[in-house]
């Protein structure tokens, strides 16, 4: 009696072991099959989209600090950024909205981790060289009071792509302008020039996964109440293709005034990671 009923225990373990890897195959096939559902569905927006001459791209990443590209930072905690960029591809304008959230204190708040940037602009080729032209608006805390304390800001940059010898990369040096006006008066805490210097460097090594990589230098003029500096920076950006509509990104990024500066700047590291979706 007593190994008729070890045998039934036994029996029931291999049973319970069965369903269990039954669930787990089903739950497995389900998840591939929802996945190639949502592919097929993007993929038939996206031909939808192209059909429209409309290109649409969609980021969000979390950073662990927010610093703007004159080593100034904005807000010292983490925060979300949501990018969303609307192209008609035929002509090259480009509608854009930056939205910068607080992890902490999301809102309407007096905290810079809180803004929302709106851009409107046109980027394309001119006798080989790239132009990427445009005028941004930035809402800035206290969001949703404009235009007190915003700022209007016009950008033009050149650029021009090389592609090298060895296949899969690609080098792009660019110059841009950017000036900052006050939306509303003429606070000099609201205004001034940048001027940037980059080289871009891009290695597909696979049709998966590829590496983005910059050395910047800016000139700060003494914008936004600054001192006048030599600012330079170096950021690399890690990118997987995980289907032709959604990537995954990382990102890190270093910033340092090269000059003498009294104004609190110093060097800054800043990581962050999220996703891309395009169609």
């Amino acid at each position: 009696m007593a190994k008729f009923s070890k045998l039934n225990n036994k029996r029931r373990q291999e049973m319970r072991e069965l369903f269990i890897i039954m669930v787990v195959v089903l739950l497995v096939s389900f998840s591939n099959v929802v996945f190639a559902v949502e592919e097929e569905a993007a993929r038939i927006t996206m031909e939808e989209l192209k059909k429209r001459n409309i290109e649409v791209n969609f980021s969000s990443k979390v950073l662990s600090k927010s610093v703007g590209d004159a080593g100034t930072v904005f807000y010292n905690r983490s925060v979300v950024e949501n990018e969303l960029t609307i192209t008609h591809t035929p002509s090259g304008v480009y509608l854009e909205i930056w939205v910068s959230t607080s992890l902490k204190n999301a809102g309407v708040s007096t905290n810079y981790g809180n803004e929302i940037d709106y851009t409107l602009g046109w980027a394309g080729e001119v006798a080989g060289i790239g132009i990427d032209a445009g005028v941004s608006y930035w809402d800035i805390a206290t969001l949703f009071e404009s235009p007190e304390g915003d700022i209007v800001q016009p950008y033009l940059e050149l650029n021009k792509k090389f592609d090298i010898i060895e296949e899969g990369h690609t080098l792009t040096p660019s110059i841009k302008a950017e000036y900052g006006i006050p939306a509303k008066g003429n606070d000099v805490g609201s205004k001034g020039l940048h001027m940037h210097t980059a080289l871009k460097h891009n290695w597909e090594i696979s049709k998966d996964f590829s590496i983005n990589h910059q050395v910047e230098m800016v000139y700060d003029y003494g914008a936004y109440g600054a001192d006048k500096a030599l600012i330079g920076a170096y950021e690399v950006c890690p990118s997987y293709v995980v289907a032709d509509w959604l990537s995954l990104d990382a990102s890190a990024k270093v910033i340092s005034p090269l000059t003498k500066v009294d104004d609190g700047r110093k060097t800054e590291w800043i990581y962050g990671g999220g996703v891309t979706f395009s169609f």
